[in-house]
C-alpha cells in the first residue's frame, strides 16, 4: 500500500506553519483508504506516538526534534507506513485517554508541577497539549505489529521496572512522561486515529472587518474540504478598516474505519 510522509507535517514544522490544503487532503485520503483499514484489522499496522517535550523528559542532551528522530531510529523489525505530527489540544487528549488510563492518572499526585490537581491534569497540560506529537504507523507482514511495537515500548513504570532493552527503559528519565505510546488492539488503532480528526489549527488572516471571519471560514471550508467549527477569533491589532485576526478552528475530517 502507499506510504505517507510530507515535510510540512514534520515535527519541527507543524507548530510554525499550517500545512497547505493539498497536504491536508493527501493525509485525509490516506487515513480514509480502505486498504489501510483492512491492514489494521489484520493486525499488520499499529499506531505509535512519540510525545512532546522530549528535551525535558528523556536522558538525551539534544533538542526535542533530534531526540524524536533518535527514538525512531531505534525502532526495529517494523516498517514505516506513515509519519506526521499533530498538535493535541486538551479536548483531543481527553478523548484519546478515556476510561482506565484517565482514572489511574487522576488518582496520582502531580510529579513536577504542584499547581495541578492530579497527574491527569499535569500530563495533559504540560505534555500532551503542549507541543508537537509525532504519529507513526508501523507495519509488519506477520499480523503482529501491535505485539512487536508494545514489546519495544516497554513498561510505563520505569522508576521501578526499568528495562534498558526497551525504548522507555533506554530513553525515559522518570515516570513524569511515558515518552511513547502503542495501541493495544486493532480497534484501538482505529479509535485513536479517528481522534486525530480533532486537530487544532491556527491560521492568521488579514480581513476587512470582524464580520469577514465568516467569509474566511467559508474559504477555509472550501479549500480544505472539512467541517470546521470556529473556536475563537482574537483581534491582534485593530485599525479603522484593517483587522488582523487569528482564527482557531477545530477541524473534523471524515472518519476512517
Amino acid at each position: 500500500m502507499e506510504r505517507f510522509y510530507k515535510s510540512e507535517t514534520a515535527r519541527q514544522n507543524v507548530l510554525e506553519k499550517a500545512p497547505d490544503s493539498e497536504v491536508i487532503r493527501n493525509l485525509i485520503d490516506f487515513l480514509n483508504d480502505k486498504d489501510l483499514s483492512d491492514e489494521i484489522q489484520k493486525g499488520n499496522i499499529t499506531l505509535a506516538l512519540i510525545r512532546s517535550n522530549l528535551d525535558t523528559t528523556t536522558n538525551q542532551m539534544a533538542s526535542d526534534y533530534e531526540i524524536a528522530e533518535i527514538i525512531e531510529e531505534n525502532i526495529t523489525g517494523l516498517g514505516l507506513i506513515a509519519k506526521f505530527s499533530i498538535d493535541f489540544d486538551f479536548k483531543a487528549y481527553e478523548e484519546f485517554y478515556d476510561g482506565a488510563p484517565r482514572e489511574a492518572l487522576q488518582n496520582l499526585a502531580p510529579k513536577r508541577h504542584g499547581e495541578y490537581e492530579n497527574r491527569w491534569q499535569e500530563f495533559g497540560n504540560t505534555i500532551m497539549a503542549n507541543g508537537a506529537t509525532t504519529v507513526l504507523l508501523l507495519h509488519s507482514l506477520d499480523g503482529d505489529a501491535i505485539t512487536k511495537w508494545r514489546q519495544q515500548v516497554g513498561n510505563r513504570d520505569i522508576e521501578n521496572n526499568r528495562d534498558e532493552s526497551t525504548l522507555r527503559g533506554k530513553f525515559g528519565l522518570d515516570n513524569y512522561s511515558t515518552i511513547i505510546h502503542g495501541s493495544d488492539s486493532p480497534d484501538a488503532v482505529i479509535r485513536e486515529l479517528q481522534i486525530f480528526d480533532n486537530i487544532k489549527c491556527c491560521f492568521c488572516a488579514e480581513v476587512e472587518s470582524e464580520f469577514a471571519v465568516d467569509i474566511y471560514h467559508s474559504t477555509f471550508l472550501e479549500d480544505y474540504g472539512c467541517i470546521c467549527r470556529l473556536i475563537s477569533a482574537t483581534t491582534k491589532s485593530q485599525q479603522f478598516d484593517d483587522w488582523a485576526v487569528c482564527v482557531v478552528w477545530r477541524c473534523v475530517y471524515p472518519s476512517i474505519g
